[in-house]
């Protein structure tokens, strides 16, 4: 669990609206830095920039498509060279399809399963053997239902 957030780093994914969006405030309310990632740079740069004059919050900020393979790891490697260790994992990026199975683009479900699922999966695996070391830390993972 999490006791002190103040000067400690959150990564979000998906965090350019929704719920994504929302915990970005809240943590950053509570003194938490923040890494920003979705495909949205405009976006993100505007959250940035939103957090550090509201909340004087420090942002690293990483437009990636985590549907795309190799995105979680290329967002994990990213993270760790500018730095940051990450205190608190938000896997909240995600969409959904729904419609008739046979008029379903069968690329675009395998798209919403890798980002749903192997994303998430991927930065779970990615985070928790350092956050079990350190014994600190937290996950929280978003589910689309």
């Amino acid at each position: 669990m999490i006791d002190e957030y103040s000067d400690r780093w959150a990564l979000i994914t998906g965090a350019s609206s929704g719920i994504g969006l929302e915990f970005a405030h809240r943590l950053a309310a509570r003194g938490m830095h923040l890494v920003l990632t979705a495909r949205r740079k405009e976006k993100l740069e505007e959250l940035a920039a939103e957090l550090l004059t509201r909340h004087g919050t420090k942002t690293e900020v990483v437009v990636l498509d985590l549907s795309e393979q190799e995105a979680p790891a290329r967002l994990y490697d990213e993270v760790k060279a500018r730095g940051v260790q990450v205190e608190l994992l938000i896997n909240n990026a995600g969409f959904s399809v729904v419609s008739d199975i046979a008029a379903t683009d069968r690329e675009r479900v395998m798209q919403m399963a890798r980002l749903n699922i192997g994303a998430l999966t991927d930065l779970t695996y990615f985070y928790l053997p350092e956050m079990m070391e350190r014994e600190h830390g937290g996950i929280i993972n978003i589910c689309l239902g």
